[in-house]
């Protein structure tokens, strides 16, 4: 079953299984003739290749006799190297451009080494290129093309039109058919292409404040490298109810030369305020935005005087290589592959939750004489009993979350969410507090939520309403808490904990740990917990009639 509208793919497999897929926006653009005519008049081709010529490139073709070499932007010429004169030269012997090697058999080849003399430095890189042409001015054909990038999450998708706006959105599943779109859409921020020069001037007074302070131009970090960048800032997105203002996103443009425009990565830096990494292979036309690695130059060699296209001795070396693979290959369902290595005679665990937010690797010597926990019970059992008490009175508190906003959910009592600087909360929204009340409510009203008779449920929902009212719904928030029994085998403190928000303002709180496995076998029909092993005071500790049903608050 395939539905489509002007942006989405809707597919039902003959399964059910139910996709949705994000169609470029390309109406706009209808043929290359259009593109041709929305590229800036500015930036001609010839232009474009004045870095190019600037670092002063060279390259080459090896033809039967004629050596053919371009120096862009300088010459090009044809030389021919004599090759009866090599007879009298040593083993090897090296000019200014090329390298003459003999191997002990007699073979002689020829290596062609990269001109890299003019150019001592990645500075002097930079002072060759050409000013007029800016970072902002190679961006411009980016812009005037409107191209749009995806970055695909847990729950929301981020589009970045470059030069127009970036927005966050969630399609619905369950209402594909009847009502295609995104039912959850918020635009972080919007731009237009005229205020590119107004861009390009204040971030280059930044810079200049920059330097007279007697600071370096500010880098971002991408895989574990600082790189330069030039920002946008787009502005004017949907008003944000926490802080009455519109959303605001920094979008930060980096040199990457294997790049499309990807949006690298998107958070939330402050409440409503975003920051946003783009990948992209325009600014490395400019030295000043290149990884400022060692350069790596080509060295070709080439076979003279009927020699072999490889040295009888390297050959030798590969094909003995090649034949310590295949032993290994041979011996591989013989042996471990661990054999004599760290992890020989060890049992290696990898376990990861649903969501791929926690990773964790276990190794167990297979001779350990501990007996590991044969079920979750057997596991949560080695809990002290104090600990599962505080728990389910509220008082142990779980955490969760990364970035600017963090949550915490304390048993029976409140699930909050907040945002921390250093160690004090400063801004905290309550997104549901328990009450039994309409914890029964919406269990009778959701009777999928309930767990199933004569069977201890691999999880249980409990539902936390009431809590701080929500501007775009004009409703209090609500959390639907899923505690889910995961046994990780000698890990008996581990939680994992992920929040979603699934319609707005309404979320869901999902925790997984070992602590959750034992109160499971005493949830009732209506999904509330007790555990009976806990020694409660003589005040807390509820009749025989009461535990029946009893939930600790």
């Amino acid at each position: 079953d395939v539905v489509q509208d002007d942006n989405h793919l809707y597919i039902t497999t003959a399964s059910q299984e139910k996709y949705v897929c994000v169609l470029p926006q390309i109406d706009s653009v209808t043929s290359l003739d259009s593109l041709e005519k929305r590229t800036d008049s500015e930036l001609s081709a010839y232009q474009l290749l004045k870095p190019l010529f600037a670092r002063e490139v060279c390259s080459y073709r090896l033809e039967q006799y004629w050596t053919y070499e371009i120096c862009h932007g300088r010459y090009i010429r044809q030389f021919h190297e004599d090759s009866g004169q090599q007879k009298t030269k040593p083993d090897v012997v090296q000019d200014d451009n090329h390298l003459y090697i003999t191997t002990a058999s007699q073979e002689k080849y020829v290596c062609v080494l990269p001109q890299i003399d003019s150019v001592t430095s990645l500075d002097s890189l930079e002072k060759r290129t050409d000013s007029e042409l800016s970072a902002y001015q190679l961006l411009k054909p980016l812009f005037a093309r409107e191209v749009c990038s995806y970055r695909l999450e847990q729950y929301w998708t981020y589009e970045i039109c470059h030069g127009r706006y970036i927005r966050q959105f969630h399609e619905d599943s369950g209402q594909q058919k009847t009502k295609p779109g995104a039912t959850q859409e918020y635009y972080l921020g919007k731009y237009e292409l005229s205020r590119l020069p107004s861009s390009e001037q204040q971030f280059g007074a930044y810079l200049q404040h920059l330097v007279k302070k007697g600071k370096k131009r500010p880098t971002i970090t991408v895989d574990e490298t600082q790189l330069p960048y030039i920002e946008i800032n787009m502005t004017d997105g949907t008003l944000c109810d926490l802080s009455n203002t519109k959303r605001f996103t920094r979008v930060l443009y980096v040199c990457n030369e294997d790049a499309k425009h990807e949006l690298y990565s998107i958070k939330e830096t402050s409440t409503c305020e975003y920051e946003a990494i783009v990948l992209s292979p325009l600014l490395c036309l400019s030295p000043e935005f290149q990884v400022k690695n060692a350069p790596e130059n080509q060295i070709s060699c080439y076979s003279v005087d009927k020699s072999p296209a490889k040295p009888k001795g390297l050959k030798a070396l590969e094909d003995e290589a090649k034949k310590q693979q295949l032993e290994v290959l041979k011996n591989k369902d013989k042996a471990s592959p661990f054999a004599g290595g760290i992890f020989d005679g060890k049992t290696i665990i990898i376990g990861a939750t649903d969501f791929g937010k926690e990773l964790r690797i276990n190794i167990i010597s297979d001779d350990s004489t501990e007996e590991p926990a044969s079920s979750g019970q057997d596991l949560a059992s080695r809990f002290d009993s104090k600990i599962l008490q505080n728990f389910l009175s509220g008082d142990l508190c779980l955490h969760g979350g990364t970035g600017w906003w963090r949550y915490e959910f304390c048993y029976g009592n409140k699930v909050e969410q907040y945002h921390e600087e250093k160690g004090v909360k400063k801004t905290v929204i309550t997104l549901g507090k328990w009450d039994k009340r309409e914890h029964m409510k919406w269990i009778n009203s959701n009777p999928n939520k309930k767990p199933k008779n004569n069977k201890t449920p691999k999880q249980v929902s409990h539902y936390y309403s009431g809590g701080d009212s929500c501007d775009m719904t004009g409703k209090s928030r609500s959390v639907e808490v899923k505690m889910k029994c995961r046994n990780i085998s000698g890990h008996p403190d581990s939680v994992a904990l992920y929040l979603l928000e699934p319609k707005t303002c309404e979320y869901i709180l999902g925790i997984e740990s070992p602590i959750i496995c034992q109160l499971l076998s005493s949830a009732d029909e209506n999904g509330l917990l007790y555990n009976p092993s806990i020694k409660l005071t003589e005040d807390t500790a509820p009749s025989d009639e009461e535990a029946i049903d009893e939930t600790l608050h």
